[in-house]
């Protein structure tokens, strides 16, 4: 992969999400499920000019589902949380 925003697809929007932010500096990113903990933190490092303290990653497990009568899966997700070093944030979630 080339470009960061290639590995950060979206951040994580939810209750839990800000509360982990307001509470322990944690921010939640979906990312690219071929990207693995190095990349992402180079990407996040790099895209919101912050220092990494450490990253979790959470595999999504794909959901059964039906459509029209046709047997399917959900979109498998893999999501990033990542805690920052003291000191640093990043605004786009303020």
């Amino acid at each position: 992969m080339k470009f960061y925003q290639d590995i950060i697809q979206r951040p994580v929007v939810t209750e839990k999400a800000a509360k982990g932010v307001d509470l322990f500096l944690k921010y939640s990113f979906f990312v690219h499920q071929s990207s693995d903990k190095q990349m992402i933190k180079v990407a996040i490092e790099k895209f919101f000019d912050v220092k990494v303290k450490k990253i979790n990653i959470i595999n999504g497990v794909p959901k059964p589902r039906n459509f029209k009568g046709v047997r399917g899966k959900s979109k498998s997700n893999k999501k990033a949380i990542v805690t920052l070093e003291k000191g640093f944030s990043i605004d786009a979630f303020k």
